[in-house]
């Protein structure tokens, strides 16, 4: 049985992990169709299934049970040295990560390597999220320790300074500069429009400018890839091109994320490159 192995696992032990097995020999009442359609969602299932979307079914009275944590501190997912392979023991199988001695490792080492291996399964849409949400609130810990530090005694703040709109404005920008480290948030885009014009003023103006999307179903040797890698085995484009589904191929895409970004930006730098040799004109790849 899945869960007895994760009990037998070290990670589980070390945690001393305990399942009521009782729980999964509970008689479930029968759901009738009138009660399904009191909650649910009425949903194409075709393209429910192409957006990969689920659902949920949840009783908060029956199956929310929270275990009583008097005397114990409550700890942060940041802090949690174990909580991600607890969070997935389908990738991790309740087994512990082991390290070299002499290599320090950081948060984004790890995820960086994980993405890259030939098992797959760390590169599921959950997992990905986990790992980008996780790294960023990091990163956005680490800013927040430098910009919020502590004010010495003998720094003063005069009543011209306070009523000064720069003086203001230099400290919103100090203070806030962390948000810098946020995707698409306010700093974000400013220090990018910085970086652009930056770029204007050494190069010169620009004469045209390209924006580039993926796109990952008509591409024949990305799906003979995806295929590969999610499989284990080989086929030609013939096959891929005729034997799979609209929705199987919408499902290597979702389930890879990793590997179509590395695909698509490895495209691009092909045409940057090839942009560079045909001119001698300044090519700029934003």
């Amino acid at each position: 049985m899945w869960v007895q192995y994760l009990l037998d696992t070290p990670l589980y032990k070390h945690y001393q992990i305990k399942i009521d097995t009782s729980f999964f020999n509970q008689n479930i009442p029968n759901i009738s169709q009138n009660n399904i359609d009191y909650f649910s969602e009425n949903i194409d299932i075709e393209e429910s299934l192409t957006a990969q979307q689920q659902t949920l079914l949840w009783n908060e009275e029956k199956y929310l049970r929270l275990v009583p944590g008097e005397h114990n501190i409550p700890q942060s997912l940041l802090f949690d040295e174990h909580a991600e392979e607890l969070s997935f023991p389908s990738i991790y199988l309740g087994q512990f990560r082991h390290f070299k001695d002499d290599v320090r490792v950081t948060p984004f080492i790890i995820a960086s390597s994980e993405l890259r291996r030939s098992d797959r399964r760390e590169v599921t849409p959950y997992h990905l999220l986990y790992m980008a949400v996780k790294i960023m609130r990091l990163r956005v810990r680490d800013c927040l320790t430098i910009a919020f530090k502590h004010i010495g005694t003998d720094t003063k703040v005069t009543k011209e300074q306070i009523q000064s709109e720069e003086y203001i404005n230099n400290c919103f920008e100090s203070n806030l500069a962390f948000l810098r480290s946020i995707p698409n948030s306010l700093w974000y885009w400013a220090e990018r429009k910085r970086d652009l014009f930056a770029m204007i003023r050494q190069l010169g103006k620009p004469t045209a400018f390209m924006t580039l999307s993926a796109n990952e179903i008509g591409w024949p040797d990305l799906f003979k890839l995806l295929y590969t890698l999610a499989k284990g085995r080989q086929h030609t484009e013939e096959f891929i091109s005729s034997e799979l589904s609209f929705i199987e191929k919408s499902s290597l895409i979702n389930n890879d994320a990793v590997e179509c970004a590395i695909y698509f930006n490895k495209l691009v730098n092909v045409i940057v490159v090839s942009q560079l040799l045909r001119s001698n004109t300044n090519f700029i790849s934003t």
